[in-house]
């Protein structure tokens, strides 16, 4: 039989040609006989071929997977980003031909967390007399105090130092150099590249990497292991850049970490020094004489003094974030409007604005550089119409407002921004008597908080709002954005997943109305993290996230830190909101869960619990817990990463049993989970592995 025919051609074509004639005579009718017959036989073949593919890994239906896989051991973990089922379950059986060695645990390591990993034999590193007939020449039992590098990995993934033994258990946290000891170092943080862009001048011959001019660390874009055997080394990692390390291999990691042009010519490594360009009372240490100087640490550039000042100055690197929130140089395709039309592209140089009032009756504009574009910018939208302003896929535009950026429209007309970091003023939908605009989101934005920032990222205003909605009706929807305070008219919509609402301190004002006091919109917060104060008329929802705000210590007008003036709408659930707020009815929300789970044990014990005893129990339970963080402020890497010292309720709190907040959808918890599975099946027996975050 030929299977790309319907089973009832295929019979009719079989038939004598005396039938099939006969057949013609009458109206085919045998043949309309034989189609009906057909499709039973197609049914039967398909599931017959559908048996046969389901007998292979490769070709079975994505359910069978784990059934097939678990018939040579394989156990299904959770999957993380777009790895499947089936390619672990692949690659698992591949790696069982060499169990136990190093490299294959550092495979593993990648495979089950999707995180860059290297492990660490720490037995290795146990000082110990020495065998005559098994000399190790690299043991040492003091450090050579003159090996700078040496010191530098002290404590790192690349210790080479030796230490007497510690006689704690790794998997309890108890010690690390131990004979039954293997540490598997995570990197956490996705290097992200700022593509060649202008760097923003700071004084004569100094110049930032960071458009906006903030201290930037740098980081290596990590180099593929030709060989998958051997363990990793620091160029296959995307480790921090230090100036040692940098200054001593420079070839290994420039072009690839990153590059410097000067007038249009790229600079030379043997033209390139590295060192420390620290500030200096009004200027920077280290100001080179020679050669162009490049600080890894801070991000920053100098220019030799023996050359004229460079017209242009241009950089392309790396820095790191723990997931594709904000504006950055991710994939962000699939939430682009391709309906839309015409497409306006602006490059540097351009005239943004007149490019905005071009696409006034619907379009997109669309800026096609990481570079700074300055001024002043309004949107304005046609009725009935919707105008997207956005960053190409895998550029990283900065908006450099020299005022209020301000957004209007005509009925039913919608404004998106997509892919932007804009500093210097807020976003603004003004209520000028004739604004209807409906609906305003930004999506992949960052809106700095504070408006602007010193070099250390310290808010120049930390208290004004980054988004601002006088006008009324107004939805709007905030995804995997940064940004700082929010104002808004009472009757705004206003829906935030994925996303940081950051007012810079706990007690400043994160979401109110416009005079910064009382209630403003109704409110949706799902899987996002907000730093101050929050006063709604409704809270819709809260899910998945962390409300971290207090009251001002030195005093404050606000009765509550979080407060919703109607508690009998929506719900809150899986979040940590500080106790005493006003919210509605919560469900498995921090620390008021382990407070009254805290509470009924002690009740059960003494129904008698006297008023002190109770405030003694709410003390003990709600001092600790609550969320802490790698990095606070706005251009750290670790930014609003939940420490590993965070407690265990707020780190797998979420309804998923993820972290609360703004990286639950890294799924940090569930990568852990992941790990200890895969090493229980690959380490070798009497040995003791576990994880250790480099990041």
């Amino acid at each position: 039989m030929n299977a790309n025919l319907p089973m009832g051609d295929w019979l009719y074509d079989t038939l004598p040609e005396v039938y099939r004639l006969r057949d013609a005579e009458q109206g085919y009718p045998l043949r309309a006989y034989l189609a009906v017959l057909g499709e039973q036989g197609d049914a039967l073949w398909d599931e017959a071929q559908r048996l046969y593919d389901n007998q292979f890994l490769e070709t079975c239906e994505p359910w069978l997977v784990p059934y097939l896989a678990a018939l040579l051991g394989y156990r299904p973990v959770h999957e993380i980003g777009p790895v499947s089922q089936r390619a672990l379950a692949a690659q698992w059986i591949a790696l069982v031909r060499s169990k136990g060695t190093a490299a294959t645990l550092e495979e593993v390591a990648r495979g089950a967390t999707g995180w860059p990993a290297r492990v660490v034999e720490f037995f290795q590193l146990l000082s110990h007399p020495q065998y005559l007939n098994h000399e190790r020449a690299q043991v040492h039992g003091a450090l050579d105090l003159r090996n700078a590098q040496r010191l530098e990995d002290l404590g790192t993934a690349f210790d080479s130092a030796h230490y007497s033994v510690d006689a704690g258990r790794i998997v309890r946290g108890e010690g690390l150099h131990n004979i039954a000891n293997i540490g598997l170092y995570l990197w956490r943080l996705r290097p992200g590249p700022w593509p060649r862009h202008l760097a923003l001048r700071m004084g004569t011959r100094r110049y930032a990497c960071h458009p906006l001019g903030l201290d930037t660390q740098c980081f290596n874009l990590p180099l593929t292991e030709a060989d998958r055997r051997s363990l990793a080394g620091p160029q296959h990692l995307p480790i921090p850049l230090s100036r040692r390390r940098l200054h001593e291999d420079l070839a290994g990691y420039h072009p690839r970490a990153f590059r410097i042009w000067i007038d249009g010519i790229e600079v030379d490594p043997a033209a390139l020094c590295i060192c420390n360009l620290s500030d200096q009372g009004a200027g920077w240490a280290h100001m080179p004489d020679i050669l162009v100087a490049f600080d890894p640490v801070l991000g920053r550039i100098a220019t030799p003094a023996s050359q004229a000042a460079p017209n242009r100055v241009e950089v392309l690197f790396h820095d790191a974030f723990p997931g594709d929130v904000g504006g950055g140089a991710y994939e962000r395709a699939a939430g682009f409007a391709e309906a839309l039309a015409p497409l306006v592209p602006v490059n540097l140089g351009d005239n943004l604005q007149a490019a905005i009032d071009s696409v006034q009756t619907g379009g997109v504009v669309e800026l096609r550089d990481s570079e700074r574009f300055d001024g002043a910018f309004t949107i304005d939208a046609a009725a009935d119409e919707r105008i997207e302003l956005r960053a190409a896929n895998g550029e990283r535009p900065v908006l450099g407002l020299t005022a209020d950026c301000t957004i209007t429209g005509a009925a039913e007309s919608e404004v998106t921004l997509n892919g932007l970091l804009i500093a210097g003023g807020a976003l603004v939908v003004p209520d000028n008597g004739t604004n209807a605009l409906r609906r305003l989101t930004l999506r992949h934005m960052t809106l700095l908080p504070g408006i602007t920032a010193d070099p250390d990222g310290t808010a120049q205003q930390p208290q004004a709002p980054s988004l601002v909605i006088e006008a009324p009706g107004v939805l709007v929807e905030i995804e995997r954005s940064v940004l700082g305070g929010i104002r808004a008219h009472p009757s705004t919509v206003i829906v935030i997943r994925d996303s940081a609402v950051d007012a810079t301190e706990r007690h400043h004002i994160a979401f109110a109305a416009l005079d910064g006091i009382a209630a403003a919109g109704l409110v949706t917060i799902e899987d996002s993290t907000v730093i101050g104060k929050v006063h709604a008329r409704v809270f819709t929802l809260i899910s998945n996230s962390i409300l971290d705000a207090a009251l001002d210590p030195a005093g404050d007008t606000w009765p509550l830190a979080i407060h919703a003036e109607d508690t009998q709408q929506g719900c809150a659930r899986f979040s940590w909101i500080p106790s005493g707020s006003r919210v509605p009815r919560r469900y498995r929300c921090q620390p008021s869960l382990a407070l009254g789970e805290a509470l009924r044990a002690a009740k059960e014990a003494n129904p008698a619990l006297s008023p002190l005893a109770i405030a003694t129990i709410e003390r003990r339970i709600v001092t600790p817990l609550k969320p802490a963080y790698t990095a606070r402020r706005y251009g750290r890497p670790g930014y609003l990463q939940l420490l590993t010292a965070t407690p265990l309720a707020i780190r797998t709190g979420a309804d998923d049993e993820s972290e609360m907040g703004l990286w639950s959808h890294v799924h940090q918890p569930h990568r852990e989970s992941n790990l200890a599975v895969r090493t229980e099946e690959f380490l070798p027996s009497g040995l003791e592995a576990s994880h250790v975050y480099a990041t």
